[in-house]
């Protein structure tokens, strides 16, 4: 057999198991198809034009293909992370269609939590109510114990926001499904903020809750950092709301719940059991939260005479741990009642910040409000009922007068 006939053999033996890929690739390019392109050019300079003709069209299907994996690898990508933290602290990571991508435990709480959990590949607001919920059934989180803090961490400052607004909501929501009252601690963090990753490490700890820890040990000198962020994040929240701390760039909603511990009025009654002092015998009397050798407690002080008088007894328990009276010079006393008295008067909230405080959780503008009005109620606690409507919705707030904190909210159809 000649060389000729062997190639001739060959091609036609390669024609016959190779598809026709032509008029398909024509059609995803939206192109006509031309009967020239059809003839099989015998060589030379008419082999030459085909071979630009199939060339562009593979050139542009490659194109097409780069365009289109470009796009899905920008609304897969991204580096959001969100952070929970109750006593389990977990990290989840979500791409720009608010996908998770990842989640991690941090510490072996974590771990336990999930282990039958497979949060990949579900929407963020979902995987929040769900991981509440999954806290909520393991006794993380329960009527006594009701913090949780959602950390956001996002480059794009304008995205870490409505994320912060939209998963407190789910977490709150979380809450509500199983009627009851959640505390829940959020906030945004810029994507450049890297100072809190060696305390979080160190703690296995969210970086959330290593700046929350920051946060609030900047305003109380008696605790550091790292002691706080040993705590859990209901007696850090109760700690800040017991003495008034400022959380900084992070909102709260709800109140934390104190009915694992004796609480302020019981703290009270039973420092003055142990001076054998009536209430109406004393002044200024101020009780607070406070962390002291690795337990809760309360510190309950107050005046008499020429005297303050300190206590300092376990959280849990009342048992008293530590108690001193102390002499006061006249004109030393008289400069500290003064003090006590301007801090007196500068704290709480007025009307117009409490209203404030609701329409930015409800996330309406102020000129969208058609009717509002904001009442004083001193029923259970100090706080100012806050109502507001818009055209389609009405809104029902009750803000703590002291704290300035959302105790209760309510929301619906306008009608």
């Amino acid at each position: 057999m000649k060389r000729k006939q062997t190639e001739e053999r060959v091609r036609v033996a390669a024609d016959k198991i190779t598809p026709d890929s032509y008029t398909q690739i024509l059609s995803a390019c939206g192109w006509e198809q031309d009967e020239r392109d059809m003839e099989i050019p015998a060589a030379g300079k008419r082999r030459k034009h085909i071979y630009r003709r199939y060339g562009s069209v593979v050139l542009a299907a490659a194109v097409l293909l780069a365009i289109n994996l470009t796009g899905i690898r920008y609304y897969l990508g991204g580096s959001t992370r969100i952070s929970l933290d109750v006593n389990p602290s977990i990290s989840l990571q979500i791409n720009r269609l608010n996908r998770v991508t990842r989640a991690e435990a941090l510490n072996e709480e974590g771990k336990a939590l999930l282990e039958e959990m497979k949060l990949k590949g579900t929407d963020i607001h979902g995987a929040v109510d769900a991981l509440v919920g999954a806290m909520l059934k393991a006794g993380y989180l329960s009527e006594t114990e009701n913090s949780v803090l959602l950390s956001i961490l996002d480059e794009k400052e304008a995205r870490g926001e409505k994320l912060q607004q939209e998963l407190a909501l789910s977490a709150r929501q979380a809450f509500d499904s199983v009627q009851m009252e959640g505390a829940v601690i959020s906030q945004n963090l810029s994507g450049d903020e890297t100072q809190f990753q060696k305390l979080a490490e160190e703690y296995h700890v969210s970086e959330g809750k290593a700046a929350l820890a920051f946060a609030v040990a900047s305003q109380n000198t008696s605790m550091s950092a790292a002691e706080i962020a040993k705590l859990s994040v209901h007696d850090i929240n109760l700690l800040v709301h017991s003495k008034g701390l400022d959380l900084g760039n992070a909102q709260s909603y709800g109140v934390a719940s104190s009915e694992g511990y004796i609480g302020e009025e019981k703290a009270k009654e039973l420092a003055f059991e142990f001076c054998g002092k009536e209430p109406e015998e004393v002044h200024h009397i101020l009780a607070s939260m406070d962390y002291s050798n690795g337990r809760v407690t309360y510190e309950v002080e107050f005046y008499q005479g020429e005297y303050k008088y300190e206590y300092e007894m376990d959280a849990a328990d009342g048992d008293m741990l530590e108690w001193e009276a102390e002499w006061k010079r006249a004109d030393l006393l008289e400069e500290e009642l003064k003090e006590l008295e301007r801090e007196a008067e500068i704290q709480g909230i007025g009307e117009e910040q409490a209203l404030s405080i609701a329409i930015e959780d409800a996330g309406v503008k102020k000129e969208d409000i058609v009717f509002c009005k904001v009442l004083p109620d001193y029923e259970q606690r100090e706080c100012f009922e806050v109502e507001f409507n818009t055209a389609e919705k009405e809104y029902e707030y009750k803000i703590d007068a002291d704290t300035g904190m959302i105790v209760e909210y309510t929301y619906g159809n306008a009608e």
